[in-house]
């Protein structure tokens, strides 16, 4: 790719600067997914390029296709309003995309109409990626057997999603200039202390009604992490469900070194400063460590990430929204209770022999014998990752929890796991 590029700026009389960058170590290091490392180490490249040169504006490629495939994307993920709107045409004055309007088909016409032969990305085939199945099987089975015009429909409604986002915003600027304080002083005390912090008056964000408190969260998280990064929906969902806990002290913890604590007058927003990656790696017998909390990335582009939140006794009674975010998971999310689980955690691939207590029975079973009842492919089998402590297994990644480290009323503090671009698992 790298040397058509070249060939294509000497032909052309174009200056090229061509460098190189382990996306992969850089991925790793951050605790993002291949993709998402490699799309930080791209942009920071045009950044660089264009400081040297002088470039006032960053041309991107992108196309309506591009558009509606993000769109879909990120509703998968659970992306709130803004998310829905997709990419911007302009982004920070900076970023331009002189393609968005024009669908990919056109581009592909006017190529071959001048007969210009680009080269094609190969990486783009890979279904290892989830941006890469939705373009190669999700969106033409939806045009196929459901909208034969979808793609127009998501592109329409993507315009309005970004004009309505934009109007949202400025209420919600509006809000949080009422509702932010100073941090309050046993925010100083934390160890280590937060590298920057945003409080909330409690009262004031208590009068919010939902739609405004998930946007001002979503709006403070991203002054508070680094650039392109945000929180998905279930993270908004269990800060909305600390804001609506019983009394102080509950907190929760985020991708991104975020902490969000509630004290008795404020709901605390914080960075926590990095402290290296929290990383797993392959050890011997195939068996990869999972930190707790951390990640670890797995065959096939997959991840699975660990996280502890501090719940106290709001799950006493068995109702609230805890319960509420923990019933309505999705398949490749799990919520134990993390007093139950016992240190280290390890992922690793199914063996013969292989036992758990599937959630809701009192007995053990083969993990072959649950694959079978469950009608899950043959094929399929071999790359299920199972989820294990020093004692056993606890989570039959995007199937089933063992019964033993399953959430009660009694449970103090929730394991989050959840596998990521893990592909289509069934609920069962």
């Amino acid at each position: 790719d790298a040397r058509f590029v070249e060939d294509l700026g000497r032909r052309l009389g174009l200056p090229v600067t061509v460098g190189v960058r382990d996306a992969l170590a850089y991925a790793r290091a951050n605790g993002l997914s291949v993709e998402a490392g490699a799309r930080e180490v791209r942009y920071a490249f045009l950044r660089e390029v264009a400081e040297e040169v002088g470039a006032q504006r960053i041309a991107l490629g992108h196309t309506a296709d591009d558009q509606v495939e993000t769109v879909l994307w990120r509703f998968l993920r659970g992306a709130g309003l803004r998310g829905l709107g997709g990419m911007q045409p302009v982004r920070e004055g900076r970023y331009i995309r002189p393609l968005f309007y024009l669908w990919r088909s056109e581009v592909e016409e006017y190529c071959r109409r001048w007969q210009l032969n680009p080269v094609l990305d190969s990486s783009n085939l890979e279904p290892a990626f989830l941006r890469n199945r939705i373009r190669l099987h999700l969106l033409p089975l939806l045009e196929r057997e459901y909208n034969p015009a979808l793609r127009r429909r998501l592109w329409a409604v993507s315009e309005v999603w970004r004009a309505e986002d934009a109007f949202l915003e400025e209420v919600t600027a509006q809000a949080l200039r009422g509702a932010l304080i100073p941090p309050p002083e046993w925010v100083r005390r934390w160890e280590p202390p937060p590298a920057a912090v945003r409080a909330l008056r409690l009262a004031t964000v208590e009068s919010w009604p939902a739609a405004l408190r998930r946007r001002a969260l979503r709006r403070l998280a991203a002054e508070l992490l680094p650039e392109g990064k945000e929180l998905e929906l279930s993270h908004v969902e269990a800060i909305l469900a600390l804001l609506e806990g019983r009394g102080a002290g509950g907190r929760v913890a985020l991708p991104g070194g975020l902490r969000v604590e509630r004290g008795y007058e404020e709901l605390v927003l914080a960075r926590l400063p990095a402290e290296g990656p929290s990383h797993g790696t392959r050890e011997e017998g195939g068996f990869f460590a999972l930190p707790l909390p951390g990640r670890v990335d797995l065959p096939g582009g997959r991840a699975i990430t660990a996280q502890v939140w501090e719940v106290g006794d709001q799950l006493a009674g068995g109702e609230g929204p805890w319960w509420s975010l923990i019933r309505t998971a999705p398949p490749q999310v799990a919520y134990l209770d993390a007093d139950r689980v016992f240190p280290p955690l390890r992922v690793r691939f199914r063996s013969a022999g292989d036992r758990f207590f599937p959630l809701g029975l009192k007995a053990a079973k083969k993990v072959k014998e649950f694959f079978i009842d469950a009608k899950v492919p043959r094929a399929e089998r071999p790359y299920i990752p199972l989820v294990e402590d020093a004692k056993k297994i606890i989570w039959v990644a995007g199937y089933r929890l063992d019964e033993r480290v399953r959430v009660t009323e009694e449970t103090r503090r929730l394991l989050r796991l959840e596998v990521l671009d893990a592909g289509n698992f069934t609920v069962i």
